[in-house]
């Protein structure tokens, strides 16, 4: 009984995190991916840069676009995804970022398509 009514506010208490846009795809069910990638990998790969402030990222060529998590996991994915963060996936869902710009939706886009060269 206890069990269950801890899964329970653990589930409420998670699914209250995050906020903003759900992506518009959902990244591939299978969290189990098993591909990890380097965060410098997603970075160079995706045309992604630091911001100087070393607490962001922004698109190198869309510098409005910004993002405030680096994900290198499928479980990463599922974990932000889940809790109703903005989030921009590579194709497989094994990498992806929490989108945070003030244009979200259009950053998305930006952000998706730039990850598509992370395969």
């Amino acid at each position: 009984m206890r069990k269950t009514a801890c899964a329970v506010l653990l589930a409420a208490a998670v699914a209250g995190c995050g906020g903003g846009e759900k992506a518009a795809t959902s990244p591939p069910a299978s969290a189990a991916s098993p591909r990890v990638w380097d965060e410098s990998q997603v970075l160079r790969l995706a045309g992604i840069e630091p911001v100087d402030d070393g607490l962001s990222y922004r698109l190198k060529a869309h510098p409005d676009c910004t993002a405030a998590v680096i994900m290198v996991t499928a479980g990463q994915v599922q974990t932000y995804s889940g809790a109703g963060d903005t989030v921009a996936t590579n194709p497989d869902g094994s990498a992806g970022v929490k989108v945070t710009a003030a244009e979200a939706a259009t950053c998305l886009r930006l952000f998706t398509v730039a990850l598509r060269a992370v395969q």
